[in-house]
C-alpha cells in the first residue's frame, strides 16, 4: 500500500490540476479558439486521473483494477485534449483519429488485464503516453508566433522530460521493476516521481499560459500597426518603418523612393454607391497595389483614399517604372464591388532620396513633403498621371 506521503502528493496534484482547470474555464471565452478551453479539459481529466490512481491503492481486487483502468483512460484523454489544444493554438485542425484514441487505448488495456502480463500493460501505456507527450512538444514547432522562444521552451522542455521518465518506466517494467534510484527504496523513488510529475505538469501549464499571453500581445501590436479596412500598414506604422528605412539608406549610401498615391474622384464613388461600396473599392485597390509590389517594398494606407509606398534601394527610373505599372493596373481594372462595375484611376507623386549627410528624421520629412507636393501637382495636371520631384534639395521642408 502506498504511504501517506505519496497519497498527499497525489491528492495535491489532483487539487492543483483541478484549480488551474476551473480558472482556465472561468477566464476563457467560448468564442476564442486558442486552445485554452481544451487545455482546461485536459487538466480536469488529469485531476480525475490522479484521484482514481490514488484511490486504487486503497482498493483491492476488481475495484482496484477498474480504478487503475479508469485512471489510464483519463490520462490518455488528458494528453489527447492537450494535443488538440496545441493544434488549435497553432491554428490547425486536429487529426480525425485523436478523439478515438482514448477509447482504443481503453480497449487494449482491458485485453491486457484479461490476458496479458502486467509488465506488457505497463510498457504499452508508458510508450503510448511518451508518444503523445512527444507529439505535443513536436507540434509546437509550428508555433504561429516566432518571436520569444522561452514560453515555448517551457512547454516543450517539460514534455521531453516527461517522455524520458515514461521511457524509463517502460524500461523498468521490461526488467521486472528492478531499476530504481541507487540507495532509495521503491516508496521514496515513487515519491520523487510524483514530485517530478507535479512540477512538470505545472511548468507545462504555465508555459501554455505564457504562450497565450505572447500571442495576445502580438495580436494587439498587429492591430495597432494595421489598417482595419485593408489589412496593410496604417499611417503610424508606416512612418516608423519609413524612418528606419531612411536611416538604413543613409548608412548604406543607397537611394530610397516614396510614392504618394491618391484615388481620383473617390468622393463621387461614395456619393453614388455609398460608403460600404467605397470601402470595398479601397480594399480591392490595396490588394492590387500589394500584388504589384516587391517583397522589400512597404505599402500603407496613409489616410482616407490615400496610400503610400516605400521603395528601398530604388532610384528615380525604377520608381517611375513601378508607379506606372500601378497606375496602369488600377486604370485597367473594373471593380466589382457593386451590381455595376466601377472604374477609377490614381494619381501618384514620387520623391527620391539620394545619399546625403542630412539627419534621417529631417530627411524623411523632406521625402514626405516632396512626394505630397508632387501628388498635388499630379492632381492639378488632370489626375491619372505621375509627377516626380527631381531633387529634394529644391523642396521646402
Amino acid at each position: 500500500m502506498v504511504s501517506i506521503e505519496n497519497r498527499i502528493l497525489l491528492f495535491s496534484l489532483c487539487t492543483i490540476s483541478a484549480t488551474i482547470a476551473f480558472t482556465f474555464l472561468f477566464a476563457a471565452s467560448s468564442e476564442e479558439r486558442n486552445g485554452m478551453r481544451k487545455w482546461a479539459f485536459a487538466l480536469i481529466s488529469d485531476s480525475a486521473s490522479w484521484l482514481m490512481f490514488a484511490l486504487h491503492f486503497e482498493s483491492a481486487g476488481t475495484m482496484a483494477m477498474l480504478l487503475l483502468t479508469g485512471a489510464i483512460f483519463l490520462s490518455i484523454l488528458a494528453l489527447s485534449f492537450k494535443l488538440a489544444a496545441i493544434y488549435e493554438y497553432c491554428d490547425q485542425t486536429s487529426p480525425r483519429w485523436l478523439p478515438a484514441l482514448p477509447l482504443a487505448a481503453l480497449a487494449i488495456n482491458l485485453v491486457f488485464i484479461a490476458t496479458g502480463p502486467e509488465w506488457a500493460r505497463i510498457t504499452f501505456n508508458s510508450l503510448m503516453f511518451a508518444a503523445l507527450t512527444l507529439a505535443i512538444a513536436l507540434r509546437l514547432k509550428h508555433d504561429p508566433v516566432h518571436e520569444g522562444r522561452r514560453p515555448r521552451l517551457l512547454v516543450t522542455g517539460s514534455q521531453y522530460v516527461i517522455a524520458i521518465l515514461l521511457l524509463l518506466r517502460a524500461t523498468n517494467a521490461i526488467h521486472g521493476g528492478s531499476l530504481r534510484f541507487p540507495g532509495l527504496s521503491s516508496t521514496v523513488s515513487q515519491s520523487i516521481g510524483f514530485l517530478l510529475m507535479i512540477s512538470l505538469s505545472i511548468t507545462a501549464t504555465m508555459g501554455f499560459i505564457l504562450l497565450l499571453k505572447r500571442r495576445s500581445d502580438q495580436e494587439i501590436r498587429s492591430l495597432a500597426m494595421t489598417d482595419v479596412l485593408t489589412g496593410i500598414y496604417n499611417r503610424r506604422a508606416f512612418i516608423q518603418r519609413a524612418e528606419q528605412e531612411c536611416a538604413l539608406a543613409q548608412r548604406n549610401g543607397i537611394p530610397l523612393a516614396l510614392l504618394m498615391i491618391d484615388v481620383d474622384h473617390f468622393k463621387q464613388i461614395n456619393d453614388l454607391h455609398g460608403h460600404p461600396i467605397g470601402d470595398k473599392v479601397l480594399l480591392e485597390i490595396a490588394t492590387l497595389l500589394g500584388e504589384r509590389l516587391r517583397k522589400q517594398d512597404t505599402l500603407a494606407r496613409y489616410g482616407g483614399e490615400e496610400f503610400c509606398v516605400l521603395l528601398p534601394g530604388t532610384d528615380e527610373t525604377g520608381a517611375v517604372s513601378i508607379a506606372e505599372n500601378l497606375r496602369r493596373t488600377i486604370s485597367a481594372t473594373s471593380f466589382n464591388a457593386s451590381a455595376a462595375a466601377i472604374s477609377t484611376t490614381i494619381s501618384i507623386g514620387i520623391s527620391v532620396r539620394a545619399p546625403s549627410h542630412t539627419p534621417f528624421q529631417e530627411d524623411f520629412h523632406c521625402l514626405l513633403s516632396a512626394a505630397d507636393a508632387a501628388l498635388y501637382q499630379a492632381k492639378h495636371d488632370g489626375r491619372n498621371c505621375i509627377v516626380t520631384v527631381n531633387s529634394l534639395r529644391t523642396t521646402q521642408c
